[in-house]
C-alpha cells in the first residue's frame, strides 16, 4: 500500500464538504492496497457523490466486491444499471440519479 496515498487521500477527503469518485479511479474487483482509500472515503463526513457506479460495486449484480465506496448520491450515465435494483445495492448507491449523455435510443435498445 502506498502510504503516502492514503495519507493523502484522508488529509484531502477530511477538508472536503463533498466528495466525487469516479467508478474508474479504483478497480471493479478491490485490491487490499484500494481499501484503505474506500475505507477513508466511507469514513469521511462528508458527502460522497459516486460517479456512475460506487467504486468496489459491480453494476450488474448490486455486490460488492471485497469492499465498496458507501455513496450519499450515485449520477449515472445513460440508464440505471441492473445491479442497482438488487436489495443489497441501496446501502451502496445512495439516491441515484440519471444523467442523459446523448446516446441515441436505438443504440441503448441494441446494448440490451
Amino acid at each position: 500500500m502506498n502510504k503516502e496515498r492514503l495519507v493523502l487521500t484522508r488529509e484531502v477527503v477530511r477538508q472536503c464538504d463533498i466528495v466525487a469518485v469516479e467508478k474508474y479511479y479504483l478497480p471493479s474487483i478491490v485490491l487490499m492496497e484500494n481499501a484503505g482509500i474506500i475505507a477513508a472515503l466511507n469514513n469521511a463526513s462528508c458527502e460522497i457523490i459516486s460517479l456512475d457506479v460506487p467504486s468496489g460495486l459491480d453494476c450488474n449484480s448490486g455486490l460488492p466486491q471485497g469492499c465498496s465506496v458507501v455513496a450519499t448520491q450515485t449520477i449515472t450515465f445513460v440508464a440505471i444499471k441492473v445491479g442497482f435494483l438488487v436489495p443489497p445495492a441501496a446501502q451502496y448507491i445512495g439516491n441515484v440519479t440519471v444523467v442523459d449523455i446523448g446516446i441515441a435510443p436505438n443504440l441503448l435498445v441494441e446494448l440490451i
